[in-house]
């Protein structure tokens, strides 16, 4: 789980907003290999508008919050969400594996098209 002061947001004004670079520093305990390390991204904005949602953007919350609880949202909760929309879209009848990790597979390959 990633808190705010874990991310840094470039502050370019001149850039389209969805392309303001974002840097998200993680330490070992945050990652599958247990090495830290920085993952350089493009949607910086997405951040940006997260922090006007939530009530709790200081440094050491975690950033994706349960609004009412203050409790960081756990990977359980992102989980029974994804299945309730695959099985309301009837995607459970179509396709067996419905997890997240073809949306890896998908991210990556819309980022090497992309350039």
């Amino acid at each position: 789980m990633v808190k705010w002061e874990n991310v840094d947001i470039e502050k370019d004004t001149d850039k389209e907003s969805s392309k303001l670079p974002v840097r998200l520093k993680l330490g070992k305990h945050q990652t599958k290999t247990k090495k830290s390390r920085v993952v350089i991204g493009r949607r910086g904005d997405v951040f940006n508008r997260v922090k006007i949602y939530s009530k709790f953007t200081k440094p050491t919350d975690f950033i994706f919050t349960d609004n009412d609880t203050r409790e960081p949202i756990l990977r359980d909760r992102y989980y029974t969400n994804w299945r309730f929309l695959i099985k309301s879209i009837g995607f459970d009848k179509v396709r067996r594996d419905n997890s997240f990790y073809p949306l890896r597979h998908s991210y990556c390959t819309w980022r090497l098209q992309g350039g």
